[in-house]
């Protein structure tokens, strides 16, 4: 029988030294491993779930609605919920994936709890009967507001001739042309 050692640190008096050979081990293992096929293959059976695409997102008062195109679901598999996870720092560090409430497995899903004029970006998944997709792209940059986005129409309307013939006197009259605008 064969017996394996497991590597000693010994104190480094250079700071992180001793965390860098604990990181190379632990990367030399990870290789061993996935070389030998341990922890790398789906289990049998399972398919892969795809990711959300053509994300559009309308921010609100601590809130974004998020509507996309599913992912392609595996045969016997429904979509049961959504799942974001947030960043404030273009990616560099994401929270935690948070459900979107209430439970909802159709385009579009809102999520709740966002800091208000904090400018985000998210990625989203599905939570299906067999597990979770695969996350989607990060998301443009939104920002939840307090004060609702206002909306402008414009509507102008031609200008209109009347003519009015009675004899022997022909009259001609030109409305201006109409301009509404409306701000919400």
């Amino acid at each position: 029988m064969r017996t394996t050692r497991t590597p000693r640190t010994t104190p480094d008096p250079r700071p992180g030294r001793r965390m860098r050979r604990l990181v190379a081990v632990g990367a030399v293992l990870a290789t061993t491993l996935a070389a030998a096929g341990v922890g790398t293959a789906a289990p049998a059976g399972a398919a892969t779930v795809g990711a959300p695409t053509g994300l559009r997102l309308t921010a609100g008062n601590q809130h974004v609605s998020v509507a996309f195109t599913p992912p392609v679901l595996p045969a016997g598999t429904t979509a049961r919920n959504y799942e974001a996870s947030f960043t404030s720092s273009a990616g560099a560090r994401w929270s935690s994936w948070i459900p979107a409430r209430p439970d909802d497995a159709t385009s579009p899903v809102r999520f709740g709890g966002l800091p208000n004029g904090v400018t985000l970006h998210l990625r989203l998944r599905v939570v299906t009967t067999t597990g979770r997709g695969a996350p989607s792209v990060m998301s443009a940059p939104f920002t939840p507001s307090a004060i609702a986005p206002t909306a402008t129409t414009t509507t102008t309307r031609p200008p209109v001739t009347t003519t009015t013939t009675r004899p022997p006197v022909t009259t001609t009259t030109t409305r201006p042309p109409v301009t509404t605008t409306t701000t919400r």
